[in-house]
């Protein structure tokens, strides 16, 4: 699946009509049937595994880019392939030492930056963008790239645009609510990636994108990076990127929502004894060994 489809919504532009009549377009036009579109996610993962706790495991892909593993079509688990068989980088000093990395690159190659300016308004020409306005006036270039949220861009930067009414039309993904927490003590029982699912997976996704709240049992993910890189907490201690699920932000009160958040996950991982995160260091039931259908 992956092989097939990554040059096309990978690595090539999906939308340019021209490259529909090159080489990989033309294979996937041959081989669709190998890219699952008309299975959900899940219905390819209840196939493929006996043991509904990996069908679990393997349904969080979805959430990587916001989607509902009930609802999404199967192909997305190449995003499973990506990170199983090919793997992932670790960036030492975290990741904002890729973007400093990448504008260290662009001042050796003579790029000017010019920080703490606001972007009013992006001025077209047609379809083409031209000018930028900002606080000191009307500025034009011959290429203009915007990375800021696609609805920021249409709603506030674009005036009178299509994308605007196109991006109204469409279901926004769900989001994420971080805590970072800073814990005094260790725990050698955690890696660096600890999930604690939640006991109704489909409930949560129906109240994600149903209802637009959040669970009230969600799933957490911790990535704890001493794990790896110990002096990224003093010794003794660890870094908790405390992570749930939550819907696309369509106006709810966040403070609300943070605060009962924030309780909610409290309580999940201190368990009923009161000592944290007794649910993963005692479980409840050993794990047992699965096999999927196919015997691999």
């Amino acid at each position: 699946m992956y092989e097939i489809g990554a040059p096309v919504f990978m690595f090539s532009n999906f939308h340019k009509l021209s490259n529909f009549n090159t080489p990989p377009y033309k294979k996937v036009a041959g081989q669709l049937h190998v890219l699952d579109l008309f299975r959900t996610m899940h219905q390819a993962n209840k196939s493929d595994f006996e043991d509904p706790r990996m069908v679990q495991l393997f349904d969080r892909y979805a959430t990587y880019n916001g989607s509902d593993p009930y609802r999404t079509p199967a192909t997305l688990n190449m995003i499973a392939h990506l990170e199983n068989n090919l793997g992932a980088w670790f960036p030492r000093k975290g990741m904002y030492s890729i973007a400093d990395s990448l504008y260290r690159l662009a001042i050796r190659q003579g790029v000017h930056f010019r920080f703490n300016t606001k972007i009013e308004q992006i001025l077209l020409d047609k379809k083409r963008a031209v000018a930028v306005q900002t606080p000191e006036g009307c500025e034009n270039y011959d290429i203009i790239i915007s990375d800021a949220d696609v609805h920021y861009v249409a709603q506030v930067l674009l005036q009178k645009h299509p994308l605007k009414s196109r991006l109204n039309r469409m279901e926004p993904s769900s989001s994420a609510l971080i805590f970072y927490w800073g814990i005094n003590r260790t725990f050698p029982k955690l890696d660096i990636h600890n999930i604690l699912f939640s006991e109704d997976y489909r409930e949560e996704f129906r109240l994600l994108s149903g209802k637009q709240t959040i669970p009230a049992d969600p799933t957490v993910y911790i990535f704890i990076s001493t794990k790896i890189v110990k002096e990224d907490a003093p010794e003794g201690c660890e870094n908790w990127f405390v992570m749930i699920n939550v819907p696309a932000n369509t106006g709810q009160d966040w403070e609300k929502l943070t605060r009962e958040a924030r309780r909610i996950l409290l309580i999940r991982l201190t368990g009923n004894s009161g000592q944290i995160l007794n649910n993963i260091l005692l479980p409840k039931k050993p794990p047992r060994r699965s096999q999927s259908k196919n015997g691999h």
